[in-house]
């Protein structure tokens, strides 16, 4: 019986030892279920606030990229349209020089200065296109070669002279660089193309002169000639065989006298100094005392500026210049220089020493 108690009780604790080592692990597996649902309960507030965070920065991070996307761009924008106006300005500026300036592949050469000698006569000549843009004003010669000065808007592309092309190249032909270049023939300068102007031809700023040598060609009068500009079909700016006349200068005399205004016996032998200035820059100079005359023959039609250097203690009684004319109705003028003395003392007034002086008749 005591036997029997005593496994009893053993039994007991033993019992009551795995009851107490189950109700351990159980409360060791309930402290680890709460623990695990505290986490879980935590790590999403965590997360989701990491998570904001996150989409803060990148929301930052985007307005950043945006913000300097967008100062790129506007700077992008500004350089852009400042690299467009620098275009324009400077295609403008292109287009304003070089409406009349040529290209790289241009067969003409633009210059400052158009300087041509000439052995020949300088013919005057007004050949128009329909539109008037296009006209050959000057035609010459030098050294067996014909020259041709033109007034142009378009760029010259083809010529045809005689029913034969010319060579156009960087040798003949070249055409002013703008509007104000003077051409200059035989040291005779023609002026810029407003010389030719009238009211039916203004010229723009886009009209130039140009001139075209035809190498071995004689000037042939009258001659065919045919000019094509760069300028499609031509509206109006060609040349288109025409028939062009180049009249030989015309000549006639001009017979000039001093006459003095009550002269002294010593008077009479006094010479006086006369400057003609003729057509084509040439010069002509005479000497005449009093009554005395003399006769230039086979002057060119045209304007003649007549000076005197006044002696001193003379005046001319006419004014300070005079400007006659030979022509068809006068091909043989005649002027008469009328000179009196200003004092007969000692002294005299050094205004009258040097005078450009009329002449008149």
């Amino acid at each position: 019986m005591r036997n029997a108690f005593k496994i009893i009780g053993t039994f007991i604790i033993v019992f009551i030892i795995l009851l107490s080592m189950g109700a351990g692990i159980f409360a060791e597996t309930t402290d680890l279920n709460q623990n695990e649902e505290n986490l879980m309960d935590i790590q999403p507030e965590e997360r989701k606030l990491e998570e904001q965070g996150s989409e803060k920065q990148i929301s930052q991070d985007k307005e950043v990229v945006v913000e300097e996307s967008r100062e790129e761009a506007e700077q992008e924008s500004q350089e852009q349209v400042q690299e467009e106006q620098k275009s324009d300005n400077d295609n403008h500026e292109e287009s304003d020089r070089t409406d009349s300036l040529l290209e790289d592949t241009s067969i003409q050469t633009t210059v400052e200065k158009l300087d041509y000698p000439s052995d020949t006569s300088v013919f005057q000549l007004d050949i128009r296109s329909n539109s008037g843009h296009t006209r050959v004003v000057l035609a010459w010669m030098y050294e067996g070669d014909t020259y041709l000065g033109v007034i142009s808007l378009k760029e010259i592309k083809k010529v045809i002279y005689e029913n034969s092309s010319v060579d156009l190249n960087k040798d003949t032909i070249k055409r002013a660089v703008d509007r104000n270049c003077q051409l200059v023939v035989n040291n005779i300068n023609y002026g810029s193309i407003d010389a030719f102007a009238d009211k039916t031809n203004k010229f723009n700023k886009h009209h130039r002169w140009s001139v075209i040598k035809i190498k071995g060609q004689t000037l042939f009068s009258p001659f065919k000639l045919t000019i094509k500009v760069d300028s499609g079909n031509g509206h109006g700016h060609n040349i288109i065989d025409q028939t062009i006349t180049c009249k030989q200068p015309e000549y006639g005399s001009l017979t000039i006298t001093n006459l003095l205004i009550n002269p002294t016996v010593k008077d009479k032998k006094k010479k006086f100094d006369i400057f003609i200035y003729g057509p084509e820059g040439k010069v002509y100079t005479v000497t005449l005392a009093h009554k005395e005359s003399v006769t230039l023959k086979g002057l060119q039609y045209g304007k003649y500026t007549m000076k005197e250097m006044v002696p001193m203690n003379f005046k001319n009684i006419r004014g300070n210049e005079k400007i006659v004319e030979i022509n068809d109705e006068q091909p043989n003028n005649k002027v008469v220089i009328k000179n009196q003395r200003l004092n007969y003392g000692w002294f005299y007034d050094d205004d009258f020493i040097e005078k450009t002086i009329e002449v008149g008749s």
